[in-house]
């Protein structure tokens, strides 16, 4: 059986027959003379680097360091793909996050919050005007009952003028008043409204 051998000075294989292992050879090659090795030294040195290849094997690839290039960043490699539930939920919180922005506080078309009071104060103007002229009747129907004889004395007419006159005068004036001042409370809450309101977009503005 021919066994193959390597010269230690060139390095070259030659081959030679398993009887004459254990003995002197001489390298065909260079001529170099080495002494070779017995059959239980080769099948020794032929278990020992099975042994080893198989370890090698075994042994678990050492992971990938990062790379830390020159700008101090750490390279990780290629970002992992996005999942498709992430990518589902992007345009959800998108259209969410810009539902408010197109939704503003302040709308200078809106109607008035305070309409009963609105529609009080004008009928206390209604019922001011109705006492200027039932005034207007009264001293009317005075001067009638002057002339047709019912009434004598001028005095008593002039005071039944005047009483007309204060009178009326009095409850035109607070009805007056009071339709006036009902009137300007609705308009000082609309404008709380709105001042409110414009406020409320500033800050969300702000915000964002």
């Amino acid at each position: 059986m021919a066994v193959q051998l390597y010269c230690p000075e060139c390095n070259k294989p030659f081959s030679i027959s398993a009887s004459l292992l254990g003995e002197e050879m001489k390298c065909p090659n260079c001529g170099h003379c080495f002494p070779s090795q017995s059959r239980e030294d080769l099948f020794e040195q032929e278990a020992r680097l099975i042994e080893e290849e198989g370890l090698q094997q075994k042994e678990p690839e050492p992971e990938k360091e990062p790379v830390i290039e020159q700008s101090g960043r750490i390279d990780l490699g290629p970002p992992e793909p996005a999942s498709s539930s992430r990518i589902s939920e992007e345009p959800q919180s998108q259209t969410v996050n810009e539902a408010p922005a197109s939704s503003t506080h302040f709308n200078p078309d809106a109607p008035s919050r305070y309409l009963r009071l609105r529609a009080l104060s004008e009928l206390f103007l209604v019922f001011a005007y109705l006492q200027l002229l039932l005034m207007a009747m009264g001293g009317a129907l005075t001067i009638y009952l002057k002339l047709t004889g019912y009434i004598d004395s001028l005095a008593v007419l002039l005071m039944g003028l005047v009483g007309w006159s204060v009178m009326g005068g009095l409850f035109y004036l607070a009805l007056k008043l009071a339709g006036e001042l009902t009137h300007l409370f609705a308009d000082i809450g609309d404008q709380q409204r709105d001042q409110v309101s414009l406020l409320l977009d500033i800050r969300e503005k702000m915000k964002k």
